[in-house]
C-alpha cells in the first residue's frame, strides 16, 4: 500500500512539472458594443500582461494570480477556455510564433478581444 501512495504522488508530481508556461502582453485590445456607438479601445487605459500556465490556466500578471480556465492542445496552438454565466472566453497561442488572441462574448452586453505576442517561460 505504501509503494501505491508513493508511486501515485511521484505520478501526480511529474504531471504538474511538465506545464508549459507563457508571459504575454496584448498589443491592441478593443470592446464591441450592440448600440454601435461604444467601441473603445482599451489601449487608452493600459494593455494587460497574462500568464498562462497550461495545467491551471490563464490569468492577469499579478503578485498572486488566480487562473480561470482549462488548457488543451488544438493542432499548433493552446486553447484555454472558461466561461460562467455571464461570459464566454478563450485564449488562444500559436505555439509557432508565439503569437496569441483573446476574445470575451459578454453574453448580450459587448464582446473583447485583445491579441499580442508571449514568451515561454
Amino acid at each position: 500500500m505504501k509503494n501505491l501512495l508513493t508511486t501515485i504522488t511521484l505520478l501526480c508530481f511529474s504531471v504538474a512539472a511538465n506545464a508549459d508556461v507563457f508571459i504575454c502582453e496584448e498589443k491592441k485590445s478593443d470592446v464591441t458594443r450592440p448600440d454601435g456607438g461604444s467601441n473603445l479601445d482599451l489601449g487608452t487605459y493600459g494593455l494587460t500582461k497574462w500568464i498562462v500556465n497550461t495545467d491551471k490556466g490563464y490569468g492577469y500578471e499579478a503578485r498572486n494570480v488566480v487562473y480561470v480556465g482549462r488548457c488543451e492542445v488544438n493542432g499548433k496552438y493552446w486553447l484555454c477556455k472558461n466561461n460562467d454565466d455571464v461570459a464566454e472566453r478563450t485564449f488562444a497561442i500559436n505555439t509557432e510564433d508565439l503569437n496569441f488572441t483573446l476574445s470575451s462574448h459578454y453574453y448580450g452586453s459587448s464582446v473583447t478581444t485583445g491579441a499580442g505576442t508571449c514568451i515561454k517561460a
